[in-house]
Order: structure tokens, then C-alpha cells, then sequence
């Protein structure tokens, strides 16, 4: 009977395992942005990637705001993907110029290695976090 329990377990968390997914959002030019699923901010310092861990549902709403907010207005798109694996998004320019989430990739989920400059890796979360708000007339004038 135990052992008939102990397998049903493991069934049930290699199941539960296997049905998340891991979500890369990335923009084409290096432009730094927030990622928030279903309203809720996910990374607290922007990236020019950033990986999401072990996201539990198969689709989500998804909003890019851009770290340079006159950059540009955010995105906003309603993403469906396949349950247990690694989907990479892309951030780019569409031919009139506003910036556009497309889907790009989606491999067998085998983890994520930190290995990129500026890549942010993050687990999923349900609870809101305190927005950062910059001075952009600042942040510009730093880069001259």
C-alpha cells in the first residue's frame, strides 16, 4: 500500500513539474523593460531579458513597459503557449515603428543557466511588488 502511495506521489510531482514553464522575453536592440503576467510586475529591476521560472498556467496577459517610458507606450498581448516548455518572446520594431511582443522559440523545458549579460532570471509570482519609479530626465542626461 505504501509503496502504491509513494508512486502515485511521484507521478503526481513529476506531473506538476513537467506542466509548468518557463517564459524569455527579450527585445532585439537591448531596450530595458518590465514584465508583468496577469497585472502583476514580475521582475523589480528592468532587463534587456528576462526569464520567468516555473510559470504554472498556459496563458497569461502580458505587459512590456519599457524601463524609458518616452521610449515607448507599453504592450499589452494575451499569450497561449504549450505547458512544460521553454517559449522565448521577442521585443522588436514593426515596419511603422512601434515596438511589438511576437513569439519567436519554444523548446523541451530544461532549466535556465545564467549566462548572459543583464539576464534576469526569475521565479513566477502572485504578489505584487512595489513599482520603481525613475526620473527619466535624469536617467537620459546620464547617458550623454
Amino acid at each position: 500500500m505504501q509503496k502504491t502511495i509513494l508512486a502515485i506521489l511521484i507521478a503526481i510531482f513529476s506531473w506538476h513539474l513537467h506542466a509548468q514553464s518557463d517564459l524569455v522575453f527579450f527585445s532585439s536592440k537591448g531596450e530595458v523593460f518590465y514584465v508583468y503576467l496577469n497585472g502583476i510586475q514580475q521582475n523589480k529591476e528592468p532587463g534587456s531579458i528576462i526569464s520567468i521560472q516555473n510559470v504554472p498556467a498556459p496563458n497569461y496577459k502580458v505587459k512590456i513597459r519599457f524601463h524609458y517610458e518616452k521610449q515607448s507606450p507599453p504592450i499589452e498581448k494575451e499569450i497561449f503557449f504549450t505547458p512544460g516548455k521553454e517559449i522565448n518572446y521577442i521585443i522588436k520594431q514593426n515596419k511603422e515603428g512601434n515596438f511589438v511582443l511576437r513569439f519567436y522559440s519554444e523548446v523541451p523545458r530544461l532549466g535556465f543557466e545564467d549566462t548572459l549579460l543583464n539576464h534576469r532570471i526569475l521565479d513566477y509570482t502572485k504578489t505584487p511588488m512595489k513599482e520603481r519609479r525613475y526620473n527619466i530626465q535624469s536617467d537620459t542626461n546620464r547617458k550623454k
